[in-house]
């Protein structure tokens, strides 16, 4: 399973092609083909923030093939973990980054996770990672 950080899915969005540079759709054309692929409702509320036409945003995302899943128990807790070892680290936020809940649906998930984000890697070493730079590794 490839989980889809908001970054993927608004670059998936933003560069249809890989003629056009996109890292995300590259990757996705490369890795996507057969996988199952997921998101959750914290990546609907942040894509749709920027695009034209919200209402519409489930459906083409379900037209990339990707299924919105629910937050769980699990998802919750984990992502608190790693929120409190952000907090450890000197994080200034005091309320739970969005960032946190995707990597811990992933992590649950045992899916791979398509974003820009690397620094995520440092709160979730248990996932792997689709990045740009795995576009070029």
């Amino acid at each position: 399973m490839i989980f889809l950080d908001s970054n993927a899915v608004i670059d998936l969005m933003n560069q249809p092609s890989p003629a056009d540079g996109g890292w995300a759709t590259t990757l996705f054309d490369r890795f996507a083909d057969g996988a199952d692929l997921a998101a959750n409702l914290i990546v609907v509320a942040e894509v749709a923030v920027g695009v034209q036409q919200p209402d519409a945003l489930v459906d083409d995302m379900g037209q990339l093939g990707i299924e919105i899943l629910d937050l769980t128990p699990p998802v919750a807790l984990r992502a608190a973990a790693a929120f409190r070892e952000y907090r450890r680290r000197g994080g200034p936020r005091s309320t739970i980054l969005p960032d946190f809940l995707i990597g811990a649906h992933a992590v649950v998930l045992g899916a791979t996770l398509m974003t820009r984000d690397q620094r995520l890697a440092s709160y979730f070493p248990e996932l792997t990672f689709l990045t740009p730079e795995t576009e070029h590794g």
